[in-house]
């Protein structure tokens, strides 16, 4: 594995040996754009409320020093209320409709989580979206409970053994002091796929980064006394971002939503994406979660305690392996040409 860290000093240090990113075909050190990539343009911004620490603090950026990392943070933003940035765009879903129950989910301001559904079906619960299911205690909707566990997946199964004709769930983030490379991983509907309530109750200081072909780097900020710059940013499931936190704080976020089934379809840009699966499901990136990797592709994933690592694939082979990716985990993909990452996927 390579890994590489931009300290305070403004040098670039080396964990191993500093890996190309694509080919350092997606950041151009002088910010200029990109003849390949066009992943980002030279524009004259300068940031009213206070210097950005470094974006990508230990992102592999080949020959790219300090000041020209939070340079390339300034071009990206225009000022601290930025308008509404439409996300990636989601093919059309081909809901999975059977005579089941329907269910619905919700936090309460306690802390607790309501479930609840139409007909008369018994609750299952599972760990994981591949099971195993187990029935819950005779219990009646709606149906309130205190989340104990990190993740939890719920659905119903009537006297004819017809499931729920959805699932629904919740998964708990743990976000650290410094940079979280994360995405919403179930689809909470009716608006609530937003910044604003995925990401309510941040400490103070904090802030969303994210990429977008044009104009790049679109910058949230978030103080307890105004809330986020922008609370309608879209944080729909797929839609990565990276989440800066101040020092010494930190925060458990916790996602509600239904578990998208069907054919899942996620636009993937040519050379540099922030995506996550769209599937909440923890595997292997191709094998499990269907990824459709191909020569020459890159995948960066990022933990606040190993920072960057890179994985690339090339004649049928990852190198150095095939990655491990988490439910609620974003990514940063730099392929060849635009795709789009699709799967059949349905609860089991």
């Amino acid at each position: 594995m390579q890994r590489t860290r931009l300290h305070a000093s403004g040098q670039m240090q080396n964990a191993e040996s500093q890996p190309q990113f694509g080919g350092a075909r997606c950041f151009n050190p002088d910010l200029t754009k990109s003849q390949e990539s066009g992943c980002f343009s030279r524009r004259t911004v300068q940031l009213s409320r206070r210097d950005r620490p470094h974006l990508l603090g230990d992102l592999p950026l080949s020959g790219m020093d300090a000041q020209s990392t939070v340079n390339c943070l300034r071009t990206m933003k225009s000022n601290l209320f930025l308008s509404t940035v439409a996300g990636l765009a989601l093919a059309a879903l081909v809901p999975v409709v059977n005579a089941g129950d329907r269910l619905t989910i919700k936090g309460n301001p306690d802390g607790t989580i309501t479930v609840e559904w139409t007909g008369g079906g018994v609750l299952l619960s599972a760990p994981a979206v591949i099971g195993p299911w187990q029935e819950i205690a005779p219990v009646a909707s709606p149906y309130t409970f205190t989340p104990i566990v990190p993740k939890l997946f719920l659905r119903t199964r009537n006297q004819q053994q017809v499931y729920s004709e959805n699932t629904v769930g919740y998964v708990q983030i743990l976000l650290q002091p410094d940079f979280n490379l994360i995405h919403n991983p179930l689809d909470a509907g009716n608006g609530k796929n937003t910044v604003g309530q995925v990401l309510a109750g941040l400490p103070d200081g904090s802030t969303v980064y994210k990429y977008q072909a044009t104009p790049g780097y679109v910058v949230n900020d978030y103080t307890t006394l105004f809330g986020w710059s922008d609370p309608t940013m879209s944080l729909a499931p797929g839609e990565g971002i990276l989440v800066h936190l101040p020092s010494g704080t930190s925060k458990t976020i916790t996602c509600l939503g239904e578990v998208m089934q069907g054919m899942l379809s996620l636009p993937l840009l040519a050379r540099c994406s922030m995506v996550g699966s769209l599937a909440p499901e923890f595997g292997k990136i191709a094998t499990d979660l269907k990824f459709p990797a191909a020569d020459g592709d890159y995948i960066y994933t990022y933990d606040p305690s190993t920072y960057y690592t890179s994985y690339c694939y090339d004649e049928g082979l990852w190198a150095p392996l095939e990655p491990d990716i988490k439910v609620g985990q974003a990514f940063w993909v730099d392929i060849q040409m635009p795709t789009v990452w699709s799967r059949l996927f349905t609860v089991k």
